[in-house]
């Protein structure tokens, strides 16, 4: 309070373009640098003058003058504009919000992750095949059940070509349906852990069609 007082004292006995007495209210306040200025109004315009003093030095560091038309609103907002111009080492740093570690893996991840070519394509279509196929492997399961209870009731009169039939229909649709979903099984995972690609081929031939597929391993 003391320090104020003082500067206040010294303020009411110097103007405010003189460096020297500027320098000393900034010794009281215990500040290393000052800034003064003034404003006055000639006309239309309001003239206005700044200047930024190192305190120990007794220099003036920077200078700001300019001629502003139009009222107070102005005035008001060129005022900042002008103190900033005083520090010109002072870079205002824009810093981006701070990413999180898990949003940094789940960046990387995104990033990282692999798209399916034709031969994962391909062994997604098999899989789906071969589950259909089990589904209608156990849809004739069911019916060979069916069947043999039948049988069993003497509703068939000793026939068994139905149940047969079913139980021949089941067993190669299990076959099938697991081999292709084990087919693109694999195909998928290759596809995914290979990075050289994976070369397919599929030609039309005379009768029918012509695929070859390869890999390096």
């Amino acid at each position: 309070m003391r320090a104020l007082l003082v500067g206040e004292e010294i303020k009411m006995s110097c103007g405010a373009e003189d460096s020297v007495c500027i320098a000393e209210i900034g010794a009281a306040l215990g500040a290393p640098e000052s800034v003064t200025g003034t404003i006055s109004k000639m006309g239309d315009y309001w003239m206005l003058t700044l200047q930024r003093l190192n305190v120990r030095r007794v220099e003036v560091i920077s200078r700001y003058e300019d001629r502003i038309s139009g009222g107070v609103n102005t005035l008001i907002e060129t005022v900042p504009v002008a103190v900033r111009s005083l520090f010109p080492e002072n870079v205002v740093e824009v810093h981006e919000p701070a990413v999180t570690e898990r949003q940094e893996k789940r960046v990387k991840s995104a990033k990282d992750r692999k798209k399916l070519s034709m031969l994962g394509h391909t062994g997604i279509g098999f899989m789906v095949v071969g589950a259909a196929m089990t589904g209608f492997g156990g849809i004739s399961h069911w019916k060979m059940g069916v069947e043999k209870s039948k049988y069993r009731k003497g509703e068939t009169a000793g026939d068994l070509s139905k149940y047969n039939s079913w139980k021949a229909s089941a067993i190669v649709s299990y076959s099938i349906g697991g081999a292709a979903m084990v087919a693109g099984l694999v195909l998928l995972v290759v596809d995914l852990t290979k990075d050289p690609p994976v070369k397919v081929t599929a030609l039309p031939v005379p009768g029918g069609a012509y695929f070859e597929l390869g890999w390096s391993w």
